[in-house]
């Protein structure tokens, strides 16, 4: 079934709106307002994936970008998510943060217009098995959770 955007003004009646390009298959991973742009991933579904090992399978991560919330354009499937299975995605000032596993490890990317992505380094989330992220839009709160037991992150979220 083909992915759509649905409205309304009070909650109570609904509208269905055009589907959404290119997201016929895909699953989405969360949603996040930036400044003047709404975000979503998408993991594609319906394939095989990829086999990276032999066994494993991994998917692409497409990322979705809106300015209106009802018209959405796919970018291209990002190299940097590439068989993440996203947990969390987060608008902070400057962009947006996900995180999620790839594999069985945890991930942490960043992006300033939600459709380029990049891995964010001096973070350790070696043991860690999942990662929630919270925004309250000037603070970022990362949880990982592992063997190790739980860390918390906290960070201004400012992508420089």
């Amino acid at each position: 079934q083909q992915a759509a955007v649905w409205t309304s003004p009070e909650g109570r009646s609904w509208t269905d709106h055009s589907p959404i390009p290119g997201a016929s298959t895909v699953f989405f991973d969360g949603l996040a307002v930036g400044q003047a742009v709404y975000v979503t991933l998408g993991t594609a579904a319906g394939g095989p994936g990829i086999e990276v090992a032999p066994g494993d399978f991994r998917l692409p991560v497409v990322p979705f970008v809106s300015d209106d919330g009802l018209v959405w354009r796919a970018g291209p499937s990002s190299p940097a998510l590439f068989g993440a299975g996203i947990s969390s995605l987060v608008a902070v000032p400057g962009g947006f943060l996900a995180t999620g596993t790839v594999g069985t490890a945890v991930g942490l990317w960043t992006s300033r217009d939600g459709l380029d992505w990049v891995p964010v380094a001096g973070v350790q989330l070696a043991g860690a098995d999942e990662s929630r992220l919270v925004s309250d839009g000037r603070h970022v709160l990362l949880l990982v959770s592992g063997q190790s037991g739980t860390r918390a992150f906290v960070s201004d979220g400012v992508i420089r």
